[in-house]
């Protein structure tokens, strides 16, 4: 179902998981973003950037906690058959970061972080309740959904698609709407043929 699509994505964002995350998107997201990933983390290495035991599957100095997260069933934006906007309006995230235990090498950190510059590298939280930014925004939390192969997975690509979608005040085309042009619905630009 679309609302355990989106779950598994905050799951593995909390467990600071990153192959865990990127084999929960679609398939193709997944392999285009785990080779991303992995090229981006080898050049970093390269570069002096990070550790050169940094692991690109892992997320160290990073903890994320979710608590109590509701999805808005009755209001979940069904697009077509296999595209769903997950509303999720309530529960609390909590991250706890150390800048020293992220896979940064030593002689990069001295460098973004001068000794006596006041920039703190060590643990810090910071909780965000999602209840109460939605209540603030008047706007829940958006994670769409894709459905391939009979199975549901979070979407990046939809879901940053569907906030520029809402960013311009549009709509997700409709097969209504899309019958002029011989373009696959759902697609976030213009059909101009």
């Amino acid at each position: 179902n679309p609302q355990d699509a989106a779950m598994k994505l905050v799951t593995s964002v909390s467990n600071a998981d990153v192959a865990g995350l990127l084999t929960s998107l679609p398939p193709a997201e997944s392999a285009l973003l785990r080779d991303l990933n992995t090229q981006a983390t080898e050049e970093f290495k390269r570069l002096g950037v990070y550790k050169k035991d940094a692991d690109p599957d892992k997320v160290s100095g990073l903890d994320i906690k979710t608590e109590n997260l509701k999805f808005d069933d009755a209001q979940r934006q069904e697009v077509n058959d296999h595209l769903a906007i997950n509303l999720l309006v309530d529960g609390k995230i909590t991250l706890n970061s150390d800048m020293s235990q992220l896979p940064l090498s030593q002689d990069f950190l001295d460098m973004a972080v001068p000794k006596g510059s006041g920039t703190k590298t060590g643990p810090k939280t910071q909780t965000v309740d999602i209840g109460a930014q939605v209540r603030k925004s008047h706007k829940p939390i958006r994670i769409a959904t894709v459905k391939v192969d009979n199975e549901w997975y979070p979407s990046l690509f939809y879901t940053i698609a569907d906030y520029a979608l809402q960013d311009a005040k549009k709509q997700w085309p409709t097969a209504r709407n899309h019958r002029h042009c011989s373009c696959p619905a759902p697609t976030p630009v213009s059909c101009h043929r």
